[in-house]
């Protein structure tokens, strides 16, 4: 398969979550706005990884209009919180991250990023904040980031807890017609 390809794929699966495409969790982009507003920095954005944690799909939100980027996750800040699923803080990405892809595509100074959890143990998500020029993040822009990426966090869950119960309801139709 060429790169290209499984790039087509992975990012085909990524919009099985609906998290950055569709309406189910309008209010995960009412935090990622206000992620924005109480940092006061320039975006915000939600980012949603596929399956195979190959590829994430950002959903960001500045000056109150969104627009989308895809990127591979492959040697990206993304992928190490991820896999870590701890808070990162980088006040200055040009001197440590430069060749990281959120550099590249969004090209900003300082990044902050916050895993959001699911139903499962792996984060399908992130939560993250941005700027063009460097920041040195305070503890307490680190806590509200967490809180608020808990908050999206509450909502997949309910989504998928939501979800389960109708193919519940689904089946138990089925079975009594």
């Amino acid at each position: 398969m060429t790169i290209e390809r499984d790039f087509g794929l992975a990012q085909a699966k990524v919009h099985r979550f609906d998290l950055v495409d569709g309406p189910p969790l309008r209010g995960a982009n009412t935090v990622v706005a206000n992620a924005a507003r109480l940092l006061g920095v320039d975006c915000a954005a939600l980012i949603v990884f596929d399956e195979l944690a190959s590829v994430a799909k950002l959903r960001i939100a500045s000056n109150s209009k969104y627009r989308n980027e895809t990127f591979l996750l492959s040697g990206s800040i993304s992928s190490e919180a991820r896999e870590t699923g701890a808070t990162t803080a980088i006040d200055d990405l040009s001197r440590t991250h430069a060749d990281t892809p959120e550099a590249s595509i969004l090209g900003i100074g300082s990044f902050l990023i916050s895993p959001v959890f699911g139903a499962a143990d792996n984060p399908p998500a992130a939560l993250s904040v941005f700027q063009v020029r460097q920041r040195a993040w305070q503890e307490r822009d680190i806590q509200l980031l967490k809180d608020l990426a808990h908050l999206v966090s509450q909502e997949l869950v309910l989504k998928a807890s939501l979800d389960a119960l109708r193919i519940l309801n689904d089946e138990r139709s089925t079975r009594v017609s």
